[in-house]
């Protein structure tokens, strides 16, 4: 098994985090967010995401997203089930149905599908799943709770 580069500013990310989450934390309690909106420990962090691991030296900067039929191939491997003619067909889906959003973050995308009913073909609700590239050749679906693009 291929062992995973690592991004070679994550050590000065991780220690921005580090000082941020030293810096607004009171009586042992990280605020993320208030009324809705964002605190500033998600404002710099966000910051700090885009300064040091957004930045990537070795992404080009007009990285096309991949086809839903790239990942279909790339995850064969890990995920051999779930663009399978059975699942996709017990969901309602073809591969057609899947849509590819980028998350902003390189190499990180949310994988969406309706899921109809086999009988009257009625949408009953939007399968999502992130897909993260773990090689030139490879990645992995996480699921998704929530996230709806």
């Amino acid at each position: 098994m291929r062992k995973m580069r690592r991004h070679p500013r994550t050590d000065e990310y991780l220690a921005t985090t580090a000082r941020l989450k030293k810096r607004y934390t009171r009586d042992n309690l990280l605020t993320i967010s208030k009324g809705g909106r964002p605190s500033r420990y998600s404002r710099y962090e966000d910051l700090a995401w885009k300064k040091y691991m957004r930045a990537n030296p070795g992404r080009r900067r007009n990285a096309r997203k991949p086809t839903i039929y790239e990942i279909k191939r790339m995850t064969a491997e890990t995920s051999p089930y779930y663009f399978n003619r059975k699942t996709m067909k017990h969901w309602g889906q073809t591969m057609r149905d899947f849509k590819v959003i980028d998350t902003g973050r390189p190499g990180e995308y949310i994988i969406t599908a309706p899921i109809r009913d086999r009988y009257t073909g009625r949408v009953m609700g939007k399968s999502a799943r992130l897909f993260i590239r773990t090689g030139k050749h490879y990645g992995v679906l996480k699921s998704v709770r929530g996230m709806e693009p």
